[in-house]
């Protein structure tokens, strides 16, 4: 991984308020709205997709950090092809790529004159090979922008460390920027850590960015660059609430200025190539949830693909790729509003509510002088069904949307159906299909009079929507969605009853629990040390989530991680069936199976079903406990080798899941899109089929009482298409 600037993500958070002071927020306000891109920020902004190239010695050593001491003569691609590159990212829609010309290891991508340690002294085309001259040559042959990454940490070079350093990286610098034709992005991140001699460097970032506009005057300086900020993680993801405005508190400078966000991540686990990670390519699911989490929260994604050892892109990234365009280009392929009668709450001379749907990115509506509360009515003629939707401001004249509402016209009164804070560059929606007539847009809150360039409305593509079902349920062909939830401290119950999501608190809890220890961070739900969720109450009636049957199987999944990777903490994701005590039968119309009639009084029969319980060992330990045999003659089980070998960082989000095929009484769990293990009889019982579980979200300690978080920010659960529990979008 690549260590970042020095901003954090607490950091970033804009809000003006910080930047106020004694000053009055709202004057604060009103002067951030003022602040517009330079062109070359706004040219940057417009391109929205840009790929990253990690290659180079790392490649052939199968590391992510080399250490500079390297041989050269171990980089040798053996099917180098920078138009097989090229041409990927053509396909993909990505705009610009950008290369790792210099890692941390100090290896150069080209014969730099001023270090031995570059492609020069490799076999690879005999010495006289160019990696960044081949790579920028097939980008501007394809219409792709061409990027450097030059890596400020260098721990080969003997002068890191010492001012001669700077010297010797502004000279490499010079080298990029003047012998490779137009450049478009020059990458620094804030690495720095001690080169050969143990010392670290003081880098001249000021210096090398005079150098940029100097040479290469169209191309933004990024991260460690006044230009554009890392959005704070390597996860490709970008806030709810995302300002390309930052007040001078956290940009350093006097003013506010214009610092939009670039989220960075890779298409496989790491970000050279391994072939290890072959199989591990980024789902289409995810990569979709990146895309309208990056690009559709006013950010510019960043998609890492890293050349394997031939030199070329491999083949499952490019097939992910492939995908990946596809299924955008079919979900925005017509906007069902287009062309429809449109009226606005008022609007400024020239600047109409019709120019908001005329498909014009230089045309604009605004609202009148002085404005800050508007709204658009579109009149769509007849009833149009659509679950997506697609918001821009003209950021050329600056951020200004606070706050927002969707609604839809029922026939009798509007109705909310999506809400949002920022909008700037683009802001892509994604809420459960709507059927109506007519749709608002309500600024509710903005900086100065609001602007939007374009708004659309869309339906999700087939590709799209298939990509929405996980490998887990895909692989039984589980394809209903019947729970899809992101967990929230609003739908908790107050007690152990009623019409709620979720009850705090374990079946064996009759009182109840304090609520304490449930939390929003960051819109995701965190559970403190003890706490725990469960989707069913305390009597089994039905609850606002449905108890999922196990006579048709399941597979469900979430998204979760912990605010440390402490081995003492036990978070866990789990179902137990509401039957789990063999006398209640929470369905009243399903008689009791006849396994349980021999069952004394409090004799607990069931198969508990753990999705993932953490600090057992290095990977995601799934268990099946279950009671096997018929009274008297029973026994408890539990599957052996419970734990999967693939290491977990749980600081970072993972997708756990687990299936229940019950016509082959075998459970399976999943890591992040990828099998890890099953276990089937003795350890599944047969009575499962005659169950029908519910959900636990859960942080334990494994006996330290470590204070800590368990978040979950998301919840899944598939069944068969012939399943009467209904779909959920």
């Amino acid at each position: 991984m690549l260590r970042r600037c020095f901003f954090t993500i607490s950091c970033l958070l804009a809000v003006v308020s910080v930047a106020a002071g004694a000053e009055d927020t709202r004057e604060a306000a009103r002067r951030a709205a003022k602040v517009t891109p330079s062109p070359q920020q706004l040219a940057w902004q417009e391109m929205e997709f840009t790929g990253f190239a990690h290659f180079g010695i790392n490649t052939f050593t199968d590391r992510e950090w080399g250490e500079g001491t390297e041989n050269p003569k171990d980089f040798n691609p053996t099917a180098f092809n920078a138009d097989q590159w090229a041409a990927a990212c053509k396909m993909a829609g990505i705009k610009i790529l950008i290369l790792t010309c210099k890692h941390h290891d100090g290896f150069c991508l080209w014969p730099s004159k001023y270090t031995e340690h570059s492609v020069k002294n490799s076999p690879w085309r005999g010495g006289k090979g160019d990696v960044v001259r081949e790579v920028s040559d097939a980008c501007r042959k394809a219409g792709v922008k061409f990027g450097v990454y030059l890596s400020p940490w260098d721990r080969h070079e003997k002068t890191y460390g010492t001012p001669a350093y700077n010297d010797y990286y502004k000279n490499q610098l010079r080298e990029l920027l003047s012998n490779y034709g137009e450049i478009a992005e020059v990458w620094w991140d804030g690495a720095c850590g001690e080169g050969p001699n143990g010392k670290k460097q003081v880098y001249d970032f000021d210096g090398c960015t005079k150098i940029v506009r100097e040479l290469q005057p169209n191309a933004v300086a990024a991260i460690c660059g006044p230009d554009i900020r890392w959005v704070g993680n390597e996860d490709g993801l970008a806030r709810e609430t995302e300002w390309s405005v930052q007040p001078p508190t956290l940009t350093g400078n006097p003013q506010f200025r214009w610092h939009p966000a670039e989220c960075d991540v890779s298409i496989r686990p790491g970000w050279f190539y391994h072939a290890s990670e072959d199989g591990k390519v980024k789902t289409l699911k995810h990569l979709l949830d990146i895309y309208y989490s990056s690009i559709g929260r006013n950010s510019e994604l960043l998609l890492n693909i890293p050349p394997d050892r031939r030199g070329l892109f491999h083949e499952n990234d490019v097939a992910r790729l492939r995908e990946l365009r596809a299924a955008i280009d079919e979900t925005f392929k017509t906007n069902l509003a287009s062309g429809k009668q449109i009226k606005a709450s008022s609007a400024a001379a020239n600047h109409g509510a019709e120019m908001a749907l005329d498909g014009k990115l230089d045309t604009y509506w605004t609202a009148a002088d002085g404005a800050v509360q508007a709204s658009l009515e579109i009149d769509l003629g007849q009833a149009v069904t659509f679950d997506r939707a697609a918001l821009q401001e003209m950021i050329a004249t600056g951020q200004r949307v606070e706050k927002f509402r969707l609604e839809a016209w029922d026939g009798q009164a509007w109705k909310e159906f999506c809400q949002g804070t920022t909008i700037g560059y683009k802001r892509l929606l994604r809420f459960p299909a709507v059927t109506t007539s007519k749709v608002r847009l309500s600024i509710l809150e903005s900086r100065d009079c609001p602007t939007i360039r374009e708004l659309g409305l869309f339906k999700v593509s087939q590709a799209e929507l298939g990509s929405n079902v996980p490998p887990g349920a895909a692989a039984l062909g589980y394809t209903k969605c019947v729970i899809r939830e992101q967990p929230n401290v609003a739908d908790i119950a107050p007690g152990r009853s009623g019409n709620y999501k979720w009850f705090s608190g374990q079946w064996f809890e009759a009182k109840n629990p304090s609520l304490d220890r449930y939390e929003m961070r960051e819109n995701t739900l965190a559970i403190r040390l003890g706490g725990n969720l469960v989707s069913a109450p305390l009597d089994f009636s039905a609850g606002k989530l449905p108890l999922l049957p196990g006579k048709e199987g399941f597979y469900v999944e979430f998204d979760t991680w912990l605010s440390d990777n402490d081995k003492d903490h036990w978070p866990a994701v789990w179902l137990m069936p509401a039957e789990h005590d063999g006398k209640h039968d929470c369905y009243r119309d399903n008689p009791i199976a006849p396994e349980y009639k021999n069952d004394p009084a409090g004799f607990e029969r069931f198969m508990e079903l753990d999705v993932d319980e953490g600090g057992f060992g290095p990977g995601l330990t799934g268990t099946v406990h279950s009671t096997e045999g018929v009274y008297p003659n029973w026994k408890h089980v539990q599957n052996p080798n419970n734990v999967s070998n693939v290491a977990l960082d749980r600081s970072k989000m993972h997708t756990f899941g687990a299936s229940y095929d019950p016509t082959k009484n075998v459970v399976t769990w999943w890591v992040d899109g990828v099998r890890q293990m099953s276990a089937g009889a003795p350890y599944v019982p047969t009575i499962a089929a005659k169950q029908h579980f519910y959900l636990i979200l859960s942080g334990q300690s494994h006996g330290a009482n470590k204070e800590h978080y368990t978040f979950v920010s998301r919840v899944r659960a598939y069944a068969p298409p012939s399943s009467p529990l209904p779909e959920v979008q």
